[in-house]
């Protein structure tokens, strides 16, 4: 079993380290004219639930955001016990393939390659792809950097939900 992102970012808070450092990469210390390169499949693998992800610019510390190729292998809610919910905002851009967004608040939101969503990460929210083969995704998502995290335990009642299931698209 792998932590979930909103553990990561607790852990990482905590620590007061960066993401990557969990991943064994030594991030360079905070200078002017910043850049980070990832070659090609070069990022961190961490993989999760209907997720397998290569977090990347690794060698960068203290990011204001997490950037994450990530191929969608669920097909199904099945493959989700629980919502993703963490402090931040997210953006999400669809390389191939197809994916439907669940979240807590909307109807289930169907991206298509080329397509594009930015939402609230403390909504309750999980992707599947809905393609024959898994969908490809960029996905960017705010950091909870040191003493400025601020952390929302969800209740007793939404760590029991589980994402609402949905069987047809909703009509265009």
């Amino acid at each position: 079993m792998s932590p979930t992102f909103d553990v990561l970012q607790k852990i990482v808070a905590g620590l007061k380290i960066d993401l990557g450092e969990l991943f064994g990469s030594t991030p360079k210390a905070n200078a002017g004219g910043r850049r980070a390169l990832t070659r090609k499949d070069a990022g961190q693998r961490h993989a999760y639930r209907g997720y397998q992800m290569e977090l990347l610019a690794t060698d960068l510390a203290h990011k204001a955001m997490l950037p994450f190729r990530i191929r969608i292998t669920a097909h199904s809610l099945d493959a989700f016990d629980d919502w993703g919910r963490h402090e931040g905002e997210e953006f999400l851009y669809v390389l191939n393939g197809s994916v439907c967004l669940y979240s807590e608040l909307y109807a289930p939101t169907y991206l298509e390659t080329g397509d594009s969503l930015y939402f609230d990460s403390r909504t309750g929210h999980a992707a599947i792809s809905t393609s024959d083969e898994d969908a490809e995704v960029l996905w960017m998502a705010t950091s909870v950097i040191g003493d400025n995290a601020e952390h929302t335990a969800p209740t007793a009642a939404q760590a029991a939900t589980r994402p609402q299931r949905q069987k047809t698209k909703p009509s265009a």
